[in-house]
């Protein structure tokens, strides 16, 4: 990363100790870890008063998102990433508290949303991937998702040419 002129540190003490290894499965020992230096890493920066955009790699935004994050209220919720092995029930715990105390409104989106496709429509919707790669649907975000492994993941970026 410094190479690209980018500032870079490593925190030994919270962060020596990751996985080098893919997890085996959703869930498990190495992708909970995973998981938390996620959300750990985040907090860290927004602590410092920088703005993130937090997202998983294999994620592709096409259009210009309009977001907000919470992340003073997430990382309260680590021990629920633990528990879950996940961080998305701890981000749902937050929308859903955002919702009941703030009013926010939260709108679930189908997997078959044409503008937040994902890995399901990249397996599953051949038709519709084929009007994506033709310019005919213009989605916001695509997600990898459903896909094993980041080597897959990279291949079928590469065949979208969004990698």
């Amino acid at each position: 990363v410094e190479s690209f002129g980018v500032t870079a540190f490593h925190d030994e003490v919270n962060f020596d100790n990751m996985p080098v290894q893919a997890a085996r499965s959703y869930g498990d020992r190495r992708f909970t870890g995973m998981m938390m230096a996620k959300v750990f890493s985040v907090h860290m920066l927004t602590q410092l008063n920088y703005n993130v955009l937090f997202q998983d790699v294999d994620v592709v935004w096409y259009r210009h998102p309009l977001t907000r994050y919470f992340f003073n209220c997430f990382i309260k919720l680590s021990d629920l990433i633990q528990q879950s092995g996940s961080h998305q029930s701890a981000l749902t715990a937050v929308l859903n508290d955002h919702v009941s105390y703030r009013g926010l409104k939260v709108k679930i989106l189908s997997r078959d949303d044409d503008e937040f496709p994902g890995g399901f429509h990249f397996h599953r919707r051949k038709p519709f991937m084929k009007q994506l790669i033709e310019g005919k649907k213009q989605p916001y975000v695509f997600h990898m998702s459903w896909t094993t492994n980041k080597e897959n993941k990279r291949h079928f970026f590469q065949q979208l040419g969004d990698w």
